[in-house]
């Protein structure tokens, strides 16, 4: 293991374990953050189910590419390098700290209100001061940096091909949840949308 291999495989500890724990103790303050295909059905079901299936499988590789596995879930030609620079790599590990700061920094701005999927029978309050003050959607860019991150660090197609998917399904989620804060806080979110960008 190589010093990329360290940084990818403590990013994604890291981010498990804060996530999921953050998620623990809400629920053991009556919060149930993690909503992930309940009250769905249809396309948004199975939307969310097949990330959150995908964003394992995603994880599985990265394990076995950190600590150089020969076990892949994909064919050898979803593993083969495309391009080895030194310089892509430390713009790759940029990324993944820049997006690991956004999201620690957006995880403590939402407290109560952190939902994993779109919680339409118990939303939380609407945050809009912060992070989220610059950014309407914080966590999703954090995480559209880790994967395009690690797209430079592994330069590979089948980190490439789950950058690209992912980063269009959670666009398409984004979208799904502006509907929704549109239709749950209405004039407020409809004000916060003009004055804050999607993104950044």
């Amino acid at each position: 293991m190589d010093f990329f291999d360290y940084v990818t495989l403590a990013y994604l500890i890291l981010f498990c374990i804060i996530l999921f724990g953050r998620v623990v103790i809400l629920r053991k303050r009556g919060v149930r953050a993690f909503v992930i295909g309940q009250g769905k059905k249809g396309f948004q079901l199975a939307l969310e189910v097949s990330f959150f299936v995908g964003l394992i499988i995603w994880s599985i590789e990265v394990v076995a590419h950190a600590v150089h596995l020969s076990f892949h879930i994909f064919p050898a030609v979803f593993h083969t390098i495309m391009f080895n620079r030194l310089l892509l790599k430390i713009i790759g590990v940029v990324l993944i700290c820049l997006g690991y700061v956004i999201f620690i920094v957006a995880l403590r701005t939402l407290g109560r209100s952190l939902r994993i999927g779109i919680d339409n029978k118990h939303p939380d309050t609407l945050v809009t001061d912060g992070i989220f003050a610059l950014s309407r959607n914080p966590i999703f860019l954090s995480l559209f940096l880790l994967f395009i991150g690690m797209v430079f660090i592994h330069s590979n197609l089948f980190f490439l091909i789950s950058a690209a998917i992912i980063v269009f399904g959670f666009h398409y989620q984004v979208l799904q949840e502006e509907k929704f804060l549109l239709k749950q806080y209405g004039e407020s979110y409809r004000r916060y949308m003009s004055t804050v960008r999607r993104y950044f």
